[in-house]
C-alpha cells in the first residue's frame, strides 16, 4: 500500500518491514497497527492500489479515537522529517568550487553552483527553520570549525571548499582556530580599522584576497574592514545588533565572490560593488585565471578606492 515505506530512504523502514505485502485488508489492517500516519505522506495517494486510501480510511474511522490517536501519534515526527523537509543529517561536501579547478576547463569549473546552493537557505523546513546550512569556510582552521558544526547539526549541510592552498587568516588578538569557532554566527570581522572608510564582504577563498588588498589600502592610508560571511543564513539568524556590529550602516560595502555576484547581493547591497563572475571560465592554472579575472589584492585596491572616489 506504502511503497515509499519499503524503499531503503524511507526513515520508517524497520517498523514498516512486516508492511511488504501491502496490499489487502492484511496490509491495511498492518499498517494501522504500525502506526503510520498516512496524512503526512502527500504522496500516499498516487503511490498506494486504487481504492486503498478509502478503505483504509473507513478501516480507521471504525476505530476509537483515542486508538487511533496512540497508534498514530510515535511516528508523526517521523513522517514529517523526509528529505530536507525530513531534517535528515546529510553532510554534502562540494569542493573544486568555481574557475579555479584550471585546466580542466569551463565544463569542469562550476561557477554558478554556490548560488543554486546558497538558494537553500532561503526555502525554511516545516520546523520554520533554514532547511539547509550552507558553509563556504574561508582557510583550514575555519574548515576544521565548520566540519564540527556541520556534526552537530539536525539539518542538512553543504560544505563549499576551494581545490587551491589558502592562507591562514589573520587574528584579531585570538588564536586562530578560536576566531575560527565563529564560523557559528555565520559571519565575523576578520581585519579591522578603527573609522573604517568601507567593509570588505567576502566568503571562501575571496576573504584572503580580501585581506591582500586591505593591507594595500592601509599602506595608502585607506582604513578597511574585512568581514567573512561563511553562511547568510545563520548569519542573518544572529540578532540584528550583531548584524549591524558586524556590517554597519552608512559605511561603504565592497563584496568579492568567485561565483555569481548575486552570491553577495543581500549583503553589500544594491549601492555597493560587487566584484564577481557573470560568464564561465577558461582552460588555464588557476593563478593564471586570477589575474585575468581579477582576483587578487591588487585589484581589490583599485575598485575600493574607486568606489570611494578616491
Amino acid at each position: 500500500m506504502i511503497c515509499c515505506l519499503a524503499s531503503a530512504a524511507c526513515p520508517l523502514r524497520d517498523t514498516a518491514a512486516p508492511l511488504a505485502a501491502c496490499g489487502g485488508r492484511k496490509g491495511i489492517r498492518a499498517v494501522y497497527d504500525a502506526g503510520i500516519d498516512l496524512g503526512h505522506y502527500g504522496e500516499v495517494d498516487q503511490l498506494a492500489p486504487a481504492g486503498a486510501m478509502a478503505e483504509f480510511t473507513a478501516y480507521v474511522r471504525r476505530q476509537s479515537e483515542e486508538e487511533a490517536e496512540a497508534a498514530f501519534a510515535p511516528l508523526r515526527q517521523a513522517a514529517r522529517s523526509r528529505g530536507v523537509e525530513m531534517r535528515l543529517h546529510v553532510v554534502y561536501v562540494w569542493t573544486h568550487d568555481s574557475f579555479r579547478v584550471g585546466e580542466d576547463g569551463p565544463t569542469h569549473q562550476p561557477v554558478e553552483h554556490e548560488a543554486q546552493i546558497r538558494l537553500m537557505e532561503h526555502l525554511r523546513n516545516h520546523h520554520d527553520e533554514r532547511s539547509m546550512l550552507v558553509l563556504r569556510p574561508a582557510d583550514g582552521d575555519e574548515t576544521v570549525m565548520a566540519w564540527k558544526l556541520a556534526v552537530e547539526e539536525h539539518r542538512p549541510v553543504a560544505l563549499v571548499l576551494s581545490r587551491q592552498n589558502i592562507k591562514t587568516l589573520p587574528t584579531l588578538g585570538a588564536i586562530r582556530r578560536e576566531e575560527a569557532a565563529q564560523v557559528a554566527k555565520g559571519g565575523y570581522v576578520v581585519m579591522d580599522a578603527a573609522k573604517p572608510a568601507a567593509v570588505l564582504i567576502a566568503t571562501g577563498s575571496e576573504v584572503a584576497t580580501l585581506v591582500e588588498g586591505a593591507e594595500l589600502l592601509a599602506a595608502e592610508g585607506i582604513p578597511v574592514r574585512v568581514v567573512n560571511v561563511p553562511s547568510e543564513g545563520l548569519f542573518r539568524d544572529q540578532p540584528r545588533s550583531y548584524q549591524e556590529s558586524v556590517l554597519p550602516a552608512g559605511v561603504a560595502r565592497y563584496g568579492m565572490t568567485s561565483g555569481l555576484p548575486v552570491n553577495l547581493r543581500g549583503l553589500v547591497g544594491e549601492n555597493g560593488v560587487i566584484h564577481g563572475l557573470d560568464h564561465f571560465g577558461w582552460s588555464a592554472p588557476y593563478k593564471v585565471l586570477d589575474e585575468k579575472f581579477g582576483y587578487n589584492g591588487a585589484t581589490v585596491a583599485a575598485e575600493v578606492k574607486k568606489m570611494l572616489g578616491k
